[in-house]
């Protein structure tokens, strides 16, 4: 599978779900029935599979013919067919008129009877979509891009085939009595889209991969300007146009421009910095605009509904056709090349609690993203940027006791119980790398240590009762949330106003009584005998529950990266508890990033160690 292709699903998925926020008004995506049909077009194939699967998703229904569907998304299709119609239907036909079957007469009129019998069965509360991905035009000079009628004058005046077949589809769709929109789509282009007219052969990046050609700019490349549009973005405005378009009206599509010269300077940069990027324009052509304009679609939308961000979809389209793996570094970006640098550095204070747990002989182990990172990939997660620990109660007690004796002056332990002005109002302990910085949006406001950190995670025993555990977990998750009222001193965003409220009683409330009702819940079975159950009492996951005690008694040593360190024999068990029975398998590649909002990084004289 390939997991650009799979993201691109995942990502309109992500945007569509159940609705789609179009503009100011929010879309019922699936309140219809959608009828996909495609003439083999790889953007019709994208939107069928992409539209099914986030279908699935939301319970709405799609249906779609299998054999009309290019191979690149064949392996994305889930079964077609429609388990509850509903009883509006919004039929979607794309069209690639430039295809070279449609140089036969006949193929264009099977064509055009097929729209016709479409719209006789439409009923009057249906909708007919045509998308058409039309071939460029070029603009008279001085214009950057033609409007809608511009470019059917544009088409009645061409001799080719393809705009003449253009101009027919749409007379027809126009003039008709039913319910008909028309679609132009000009230079779409993402993973497994490479059928598009952007001006640019996708395909040649193979060539210039295996030595078979030069890679060149011309004179004429400098020149040639054209719009490109991400098949997401567009997508995204078929359903809005589908749903908000005025009928018998024709609608273009299309993105932001760039130079054929200008988009293989940036393939070059990602791609092929050992060739050499020939010049061969001696003298720069005037620029010549290939683009269709799309102010009419935005006038269904706001401008931020069909933002994109246009190197970043260059980079994946080229990546999945050169088949080279996405880089994930590009979505680490705010690092500014020092995660490998803080994940050394975790490492190294990850030996010195090593050293200290040995010592004073305390069971600990790696815990969450961690312990998966050592078991899926023998180190961090490649864009983990945190270390978390694992050790049950008892362990952690001791481990209390001697930490602050036995840390070397430049690790530093915070702990809750150990309150001062200057001090981070967590309600679980940290170690921290004096002398750096790796502040996040929820602690840079505040004078603190915000060092390059090790979380310490507790593991507390809980109640055979399930009910009882439901009562313990939701009321420390409630003190969390509290926590962190009192702490930034202003109502949390998302229940403004239970938090509001509480926080006139938070701000004369001691911190040191806050703390003793979090230990007191937390270990409240802590002198249980044969205790079964155990909850992550400090931890984000509070909420999930109890998971068996045994899966945490037993530890060994496994690979982490450059050393060995410590998980749970039953790691298996906690990692299914925590992140479902497929952790192994790696997220989507948009989901691929850190956990933490940070608003400054420094890590001071490490950076050159």
């Amino acid at each position: 599978m390939n997991e650009l292709f799979a993201d691109e699903i995942f990502r309109f998925s992500e945007e569509v779900k159940s609705s789609l926020q179009c503009g100011r008004t929010k879309i019922k995506t699936f309140q219809p029935t959608w009828f996909c049909r495609n003439d083999g077009g790889d953007f019709g194939s994208y939107f069928c599979a992409a539209l099914a699967n986030a279908a699935i998703k939301a319970n709405g229904c799609v249906d779609f013919i299998p054999q009309e569907i290019s191979e690149f998304w064949q392996e994305y299709l889930p079964s077609p067919g429609i388990k509850s119609p509903r009883q509006k239907k919004i039929i979607v036909f794309f069209l690639n008129p430039g295809a070279a079957k449609y140089e036969q007469p006949q193929v264009r009129q099977i064509i055009i009877d097929d729209l016709k019998s479409l719209r006789e069965k439409l009923s009057p509360s249906d909708r007919l979509l045509v998308v058409q991905n039309i071939p460029a035009p070029e603009c008279p000079t001085g214009i950057r891009a033609l409007a809608e009628m511009e470019y059917r004058l544009h088409i009645q005046q061409q001799e080719s085939f393809a705009e003449k077949f253009i101009a027919e589809v749409e007379n027809s769709c126009v003039n008709a009595a039913e319910d008909v929109v028309v679609c132009r789509v000009q230079g779409v282009f993402a993973p497994g889209v490479i059928d598009a007219d952007t001006g640019f052969d996708w395909q040649s990046l193979q060539k210039v991969k295996a030595g078979d050609e030069n890679w060149a700019i011309s004179a004429e490349e400098v020149g040639a300007v054209y719009s490109m549009i991400p098949a997401l973005t567009a997508a995204k405005a078929l359903l809005s146009i589908a749903f908000k378009g005025k009928k018998h009206e024709v609608y273009n599509v299309s993105g932001a421009e760039i130079s054929l010269a200008d988009l293989k300077w940036q393939i070059q940069q990602n791609f092929f910095l050992n060739h050499r990027l020939i010049c061969a324009a001696e003298n720069q052509e005037l620029r010549k605009f290939h683009a269709i304009t799309n102010l009419k679609t935005l006038s269904l939308v706001d401008k931020k509904f069909l933002t994109f961000d246009l190197p970043e979809n260059i980079y994946r389209t080229a990546a999945a056709v050169l088949g080279v793996p996405y880089d994930i570094s590009r979505f680490c970006s705010i690092y500014a090349g020092k995660l490998a640098h803080i994940q050394k550095l975790e490492t190294e204070m990850l030996v010195e609690i090593d050293r200290i747990c040995r010592k004073h002989n305390i069971k600990y182990f790696l815990a969450g993203g961690s312990m998966l990172g050592a078991v899926r990939h023998g180190g961090f997660i490649p864009w983990d940027d945190d270390l978390d620990l694992g050790m049950l109660r008892e362990d952690f007690e001791k481990f209390h006791k001697v930490v602050k004796d036995e840390l070397p002056p430049h690790l530093s332990y915070e702990s809750p119980r150990h309150r001062h002005k200057n001090m981070a109002q967590y309600h679980f302990s940290k170690i921290r790398l004096n002398d750096t910085v790796f502040a996040t949006a929820y602690s840079h406001r505040h004078d603190i240590n915000n060092g390059i950190f090790v979380d310490i995670i507790v593991y507390d025993q809980a109640s055979d009762w399930k009910m009882i555990t439901w009562l313990q977990t939701n009321f420390l998750f409630a003190l969390q949330k509290l926590f962190t009222t009192k702490w930034n001193n202003f109502p949390h965003r998302k229940h403004p106003w239970i938090t509001g409220i509480s926080l006139l009683f938070l701000r004369i409330l001691p911190w040191q009584f806050m703390q003793w009702l979090y230990d007191f819940t937390v270990r409240l079975f802590e002198k249980k005998r044969d205790a079964k159950w155990l909850i992550d009492g400090i931890g984000q996951h509070v909420r999930l529950g109890a998971f068996p005690k045994s899966a945490l008694t037993e530890t060994k040593y496994v690979k982490f990266g450059d050393i060995e360190a410590p998980i749970p024999v039953g790691y298996d068990t906690y990692l299914k508890f925590f992140y479902g029975k497929n952790y192994m398998q790696l997220l989507p590649i948009s989901k691929r990033v850190t956990v933490h909002n940070l608003a400054n990084i420094d890590l001071g004289k490490y950076i050159y160690k």
